[in-house]
């Protein structure tokens, strides 16, 4: 499920590729992560073009994260710790975003506000990660953890699904608002996505991951 095409489409274009040229999933995940950081720095800049840059480098990092799965899963090279690489790297990325983004708003307008909204927005991230981590064994000494996928032959619940399209496309929607001079809306929106809806999904997931496995 996705709201605007675009990186799905480019990731199915991706994805035989890099298994056709032997790149691994966990070296996806890091180039993944290495975009995510580039794109932190160029947002620290608060200026327009390091706005725009960011924006760009954030996208690159969303859609190689929309790759290496497919690909570990394509080449049978699935592991534990690739999914916690790949989970851990997508928290830094999307943590790094909305921190490094308020700090820029912040040099941008002399405003603090915009600061404190980053950080806040960055928290959010890192705890819902936090939940949605908790609940596959972790912390609680498990081995061998895996990202919940659904039961072999039973699609994704309309929450997962919801939760896919909005990482999938949240990219897009940075680099449109960030054209259209709306950066201030990303911090809000963040901010309130990341504690009236992921943190809570997070929660309710792990309840259902709790009931299959009673």
């Amino acid at each position: 499920m996705t709201f605007f095409p675009l990186n799905a489409a480019l990731a199915r274009v991706l994805i035989p590729r890099f298994v056709r040229w032997g790149v691994t999933a966990n070296r996806i995940t890091g180039f993944s992560l290495l975009f995510g950081m580039a794109g932190g720095a160029a947002f620290l800049q608060g200026t327009r073009a390091g706005m725009i840059w960011g924006a760009l480098a954030f996208l690159a990092a969303n859609l190689l994260d929309e790759c290496d799965g497919s690909v570990a899963r394509a080449t049978g090279t699935s592991s534990g710790f690739g999914s916690w690489f790949d989970t851990l790297a997508g928290c830094l990325v999307h943590a790094m975003f909305f921190a490094s983004l308020g700090v820029g708003l912040s040099r941008q307008s002399s405003e603090g506000l915009w600061g404190v909204l980053g950080l806040l927005a960055a928290l959010g991230v890192v705890i819902a990660t936090a939940a949605y981590v908790a609940e596959q064994g972790i912390f609680r000494g498990e081995s061998g953890w895996r990202h919940p996928d659904p039961p072999r032959g039973s699609p994704p619940d309309r929450m997962e699904r919801l939760r896919g399209a909005l990482r999938t496309d949240f990219s897009l929607v940075v680099l449109a608002a960030i054209l259209a001079g709306a950066v201030k809306w990303l911090l809000w929106g963040g901010l309130l996505g990341a504690f009236l809806f992921w943190i809570p999904a997070d929660f309710l997931a792990g309840a259902r991951l709790r009931r299959q496995k009673q």
